[in-house]
């Protein structure tokens, strides 16, 4: 039985440093990057800090014999980052899509979708996209925990897995699984890393990096893209839940 949303506890020390909506999408032909400066003026009191996104090509070629030559082009500007004056928020309003980020210190899901929600609408009436290709929630976290550590299953329930015969301290690791839920027709990228430990900390930090995703073909104006992103969330803490020890999950209530 699939568990719902209700089904999991709030964690009041959450250990989200950034969660990520994410919408790609198809812009009409004709599309010029100057409708978004119009949105400037609309977001100057909630996001006073702008910057432009550019798209830059490095080439490096090296032929036997002699030095790298290194060539950098750039392809002229992508899109833009709106900031909030504290930094927490940030919004991306590109050519091939829209993403809402909100930086530690987390608050809600229906605080920060709701924000979400309401840029993307401005970023639909002012880009006019004829498709959204994909949706996502991605949510990265870094958890801490107490040295020593030597037993990552204490935590993580997929933990990376050594051979009879191999060293016994771990000192990092990096792994990463793509899966998919025909039923939901929701995808998820789950990366578990652990960072190498830094001289003098008392702890130990691991990233858990959940992308949970669809792949669609439907106009911005559809009515379902709201509940879709509920099924996408829905997986993000499935994961997030079920792949955590009581043990880790105690540690951040």
């Amino acid at each position: 039985m699939t568990e719902s949303v209700s089904d999991y506890p709030h964690l009041s020390k959450a250990p989200i440093v950034e969660a990520v909506i994410d919408f790609r999408v198809k812009l009409p032909s004709e599309f010029k990057l100057d409708v978004f400066q119009s949105l400037r003026a609309q977001l100057t009191q909630d996001y006073p800090r702008f910057e432009e996104q550019q798209i830059v090509q490095q080439m490096i070629k090296q032929e036997a014999g002699s030095a790298a030559e290194v060539s950098t082009r750039f392809s002229g500007i992508h899109g833009y980052r709106f900031l909030s004056g504290d930094g927490k928020n940030v919004v991306q309003l590109r050519r091939d899509g829209f993403t809402f980020s909100r930086l530690t210190p987390y608050t809600r899901w229906e605080e920060v979708f709701a924000e979400a929600w309401r840029l993307w609408l401005l970023y639909v009436d002012a880009a006019r996209p004829v498709e959204v290709s994909r949706i996502a929630v991605r949510y990265i976290n870094r958890m801490l925990f107490p040295l020593p550590f030597t037993n990552p299953e204490d935590y993580l329930k997929a933990p990376p897995v050594t051979a009879d015969g191999w060293p016994t301290e771990m000192s990092a690791f990096l792994s990463r699984v793509v899966m998919h839920e025909a039923k939901s027709e929701v995808s998820v990228n789950v990366i578990q890393a652990l960072e190498p430990q830094v001289p003098g900390q008392s702890d130990i930090s691991i990233i858990f990096d959940i992308d949970a995703y669809e792949d669609i073909s439907l106009p911005s104006d559809d009515v379902t893209i709201a509940e879709r992103f509920g099924k996408l969330r829905e997986m993000k803490n499935r994961v997030f839940f079920n792949g955590l020890t009581a043990k880790a999950i105690d540690l951040f209530r």
